[in-house]
């Protein structure tokens, strides 16, 4: 993913990775499972736009984004142990046909 992420933090604290719950992607019209994935940059800011309220008293909203021209690594927690940035590795574009990934959720 490119663009920044909006995420509440109930303990208050930025967040280390941003967490993608298990679902489904639409590709193409075919709605495929998609397990819950966790992304990170590196170089990541966390950005405090406000309080939370709803979710908890310390509860806060962060904009999260890469560095600038840089996108998030992701990885399933599920197949692959990522146990610092020195794990992190860039992979190419998918260039699927049909798929514009500036816009897509990943």
């Amino acid at each position: 993913m490119r663009h920044p992420a909006t995420v509440t933090a109930p303990e208050g604290n930025p967040p280390q990775v941003l967490l993608v719950a298990a679902g489904t992607l639409n590709v193409g019209g075919t709605e495929v499972p998609a397990p819950q994935t966790v992304m990170r940059h590196p170089a990541m800011r966390a950005i405090e736009i406000g309080a939370a309220p709803d979710s908890g008293p310390d509860a806060k909203i962060f904009l999260v984004e890469p560095s600038e021209g840089e996108q998030f690594l992701a990885w399933v927690p599920n197949l692959v142990e990522v146990s610092g940035n020195g794990d992190l590795v860039v992979t190419r574009s998918w260039d699927l046909t049909g798929i514009d990934e500036e816009s897509f959720k990943f």
